[in-house]
């Protein structure tokens, strides 16, 4: 079993924990060409790259979630868009307006 991520700071270079027996190894992959070259990284080290990963998946999902809440914004502004337009035409039509080639223009007084 593999748990890889992508990390945007090196390009190229997928790190992860693989599983070899009962124990977790923590990896660097890297392409050269058309071969991976996978590097050992020693406990230290990999538990610091572990938190670093951690913190990724943290960022990834939060900007995840914030795109999900942004398009949900946007949905509803532009539902409220639909509805405010609607209100607006009947006001100004009650007001006496009417529409011109896309304008709203008040309608003439008829001349005496």
């Amino acid at each position: 079993m593999c748990y890889t991520i992508h990390n945007p700071r090196f390009l190229g270079v997928i790190m992860g924990w693989e599983q070899r027996g009962n124990k977790l190894y923590y990896y660097e992959k890297e392409r050269d060409g058309k071969r991976v070259i996978s590097r050992y990284l020693p406990s230290p080290i990999s538990s610091y790259a572990g938190i670093l990963q951690e913190q990724a998946n943290e960022t990834r999902e939060l900007k995840r979630v914030q795109r999900q809440l942004d398009a949900d914004i946007e949905q509803l502004i532009k539902v409220n868009e639909v509805e405010l337009k609607r209100e607006l035409a009947q006001a100004l039509l009650a007001a006496g307006y009417h529409k011109h080639k896309g304008t709203w223009r008040k309608k003439r007084k008829p001349k005496n």
